[in-house]
């Protein structure tokens, strides 16, 4: 039997349905080249490896259908261009293949994926292996950015000129914001005359960065998975991304590859010792006796590695150099407690959850708490709530 014969009863059992018999086609040292960054993507050796992609693909969709483009066949490879539907969590996704098939003795021996879209791919396949990120992911598509920008924008943009410093951003500079809510960091950055993309997983943020920063390019993109080829960018930055993130390690390695050799990629998070404002609805929520509801799916600290010695480890362990941590103190105004409270739950994820998904009277023991653990910081007409952040920056060698 020929490669183009096998191909076709190949993929005959794939749109068939018959994942068995397609199986039966594999060598049993097969050798697939699966690209892309997520769990699943590298070399697969052996006819089991690469079955076990596939079941592990299926198992994070709810439906997948193969439609053959064109086949094209050589001596001992055909290429098979392909279209895929398939049905994940966030709705129908489409992805076009190229792939292309070494066949020997009537089994395919040697398999190499190209994708069209790699980002789509990963993007897919992230959503399904990280809840927490899938949560965050349906959040921020939620109605939360305009309140974000409302209460909570005002405090992290307080950061944002040390962030850009840091990182060494500057006239002529290529800067990536990663994570760029509003576009904050990215529009400050233009005004100093970098070249600045923000990118932001979230369609809802990307639209509000867009209009508040006229001129910048602002483009969809996760930090788990940048669309943009290795060392891209004279800095990188990412203003408070890293209480939003389960593998921190892994997206701060993402952040470090798109930087060039000699740029610095800088972060902003809490300090988990001084940050009376990040503190205090979980705080609040604690103080009023209520668990975190069990819709919430586990996620990381508020503060992972807030703490100096964490925070150079962990720009060290993505192969950056001289790591440098800083700490930012300034405190914020709140003048109407109940517009602040409401855009404070209104514009974030997580701590929305805290809260909303509690009953109505826990929710209100929840803001009388929280009002009692700003009433330290009450002054004449609102109150002076304190903000700590810890800035860490490191260099691309």
């Amino acid at each position: 039997m020929g490669p183009a014969e096998v191909m076709r009863r190949y993929l005959g059992a794939m749109q068939a349905g018959d994942r068995e018999a397609a199986f039966a086609f594999y060598a049993d040292d097969l050798v697939a080249h699966v690209p892309g960054r997520s769990a699943l993507a590298g070399e697969l050796r052996g006819r089991d490896a690469f079955v076990g992609y596939i079941r592990a693909v299926l198992e994070r969709v709810d439906h997948a259908d193969v439609e053959l483009v064109e086949m094209l066949v050589g001596v001992e490879r055909v290429a098979l261009l392909v279209r895929e539907m398939l049905a994940g969590p966030d709705g129908d996704v489409e992805i076009r293949r190229a792939n292309v098939y070494r066949v020997r003795d009537g089994r395919i021996a040697e398999i190499w994926i190209y994708e069209a879209d790699q980002y789509a791919v990963d993007e897919l396949l992230a959503a399904t292996d990280d809840p927490f990120g899938a949560f965050e992911r349906t959040g921020w598509s939620a109605g939360r950015a305009a309140p974000y920008h409302q209460a909570v924008g005002d405090i992290t943009a307080q950061c944002v000129e040390a962030l850009l410093d840091a990182a060494g951003v500057g006239p002529g500079v290529r800067v990536l914001d990663v994570a760029t809510g509003p576009g904050y960091a990215a529009g400050r950055a233009a005004a100093r005359g970098a070249d600045a993309v923000g990118v932001d997983f979230s369609a809802e943020m990307v639209a509000l960065a867009t209009r508040l920063q006229p001129g910048v390019e602002i483009r969809l993109g996760d930090a788990n998975a940048l669309p943009f080829a290795d060392g891209s960018f004279g800095a990188v930055t990412a203003n408070f991304l890293m209480p939003h993130v389960s593998d921190l390690p892994g997206v701060v390695r993402e952040l470090a590859r798109v930087a060039s050799p000699g740029g610095r990629v800088a972060l902003t998070t809490w300090d988990a010792e001084g940050a009376i404002y990040a503190r205090g609805v979980p705080e609040a929520v604690a103080a009023a006796g209520a668990a975190p509801p069990g819709d919430l799916p586990p996620g990381p600290s508020f503060f992972q590695y807030a703490g100096d010695e964490e925070f150079a480890a962990l720009l060290d362990g993505a192969g950056l150099v001289d790591p440098r941590v800083a700490r930012i103190e300034f405190t914020h105004r709140i003048g109407d407690l109940d517009a602040f409270w409401a855009d404070l739950i209104g514009g974030t994820v997580r701590t929305n959850a805290l809260v909303t998904h509690q009953d109505a009277a826990t929710q209100a023991r929840i803001r009388e708490e929280y009002e009692q653990l700003l009433e330290p910081y009450r002054t004449d007409g609102g109150w002076d709530v304190p903000c700590v952040v810890k800035l860490g920056s490191a260099a691309k060698p």
